[in-house]
């Protein structure tokens, strides 16, 4: 008779957690690396500077890092970057509250990934993205 686990899960896992969330999952960038991921070229800067209100404005600044880190796009819950955000604050809004900082609507940041996409020079290809 098979193992429970056997029987449980019949899928072959070549990576572990901790892998998989390293490749797949939100970046965790210390303090070097954000200044590298949320420098924002001549640009880029424009593009933040048109955002409309701070919460938009920061939430393209973090998928913008987030995207340079790692060429993929993530639902961001605030709890989980907060100290991204707080760079952010510092280096692009001085001045201004973390408390200010709002959760993104979906059209909103479906609409700043094609900018950002535009902004790098990628485009979609069905599932995947790719530099043009």
């Amino acid at each position: 008779m098979p193992s429970t686990k056997t029987q449980a899960s019949r899928r072959l896992s070549i990576l572990s957690t901790e892998e998989v969330d390293s490749l797949y999952g939100l970046p965790h960038l210390n303090d070097g690396e954000r200044h590298i991921h949320f420098d924002l070229s001549p640009k880029e800067r424009e593009t933040i500077d048109a955002a409309r209100t701070i919460t938009a404005g920061v939430h393209l600044v973090l998928q913008l890092g987030y995207f340079k880190a790692k060429a993929q796009f993530f639902v961001i819950g605030l709890d989980h970057v907060r100290p991204d955000i707080a760079h952010i604050l510092t280096r692009y809004f001085p001045g201004r509250l973390m408390a200010e900082v709002g959760a993104l609507s979906k059209p909103t940041r479906l609409a700043q990934q094609r900018t950002i996409l535009e902004l790098l020079d990628y485009r979609m290809s069905g599932a995947t993205t790719s530099k043009r």
